[in-house]
């Protein structure tokens, strides 16, 4: 049964600017045991769950290597200059990248939740943004943002964080329960991936 896709097209923010230094090689381009990259799979459940738009891609560290898996699946690299800063600036790269583009919402998100569930991002398009998904009490990634709230994350220069950064916007969130144990996926080592995938 094909998803209800929101009549303007939804875009996505992919933060995937980091080093990954204690994964040993760069998280986009690690490899599931299916084949597929960790940014083939979250592209594939981004599609999958309603977003029509362009999925943006943040690179930094591997920018050229990254750059090139992006556009092999049809994904727009953009380039962040601050990468060593950390998320908050490669995020920050990603949301005046997305304010230049016609989407009215966007989805934000890292690069290493790559067993998102396409449901997840379904229930999260389904309602108004700005969202957020929970499991279990906890709210976790995609964050679903409107054209305002990119703004409004985009004013505040005193966060030292993302997470910090959304706080101080105080943007009301909407909370939608979903059962997906990926939204809170955090993939740092190959053990991590192994155990993931032996669960």
């Amino acid at each position: 049964m094909p998803r209800s896709v929101p009549a303007t097209p939804v875009g996505a923010i992919v933060l995937a600017a980091g080093a990954s230094s204690r994964m040993g090689e760069p998280k986009p381009l690690v490899r599931l045991s299916d084949g597929r990259t960790f940014l083939e799979a979250i592209a594939g459940a981004l599609r999958e769950g309603g977003v029509g738009g362009p999925i943006l891609v943040v690179t930094g560290s591997h920018r050229a290597t990254v750059a090139r898996e992006a556009r092999r699946l049809g994904l727009s690299p953009v380039r962040c200059l601050r990468h060593r800063d950390g998320q908050l600036a490669s995020a920050r790269t990603g949301l005046t990248a997305a304010l230049r583009r016609g989407a009215a919402r966007w989805l934000l998100l890292p690069c290493d939740l790559p067993h998102l569930a396409s449901d997840t991002v379904a229930r999260l398009l389904r309602v108004p943004a700005p969202a957020v998904p929970v499991r279990r009490g906890r709210p976790g990634h995609p964050l679903s943002l409107d054209r305002a709230s990119l703004r409004a994350l985009l004013r505040d220069r005193g966060a030292r964080n993302l997470r910090e950064a959304v706080r101080r916007a105080s943007l009301n969130t909407r909370r939608v329960a979903v059962s997906d144990r990926a939204i809170h996926q955090n993939v740092n080592r190959p053990a991590d991936l192994r155990r993931w995938e032996r669960s």
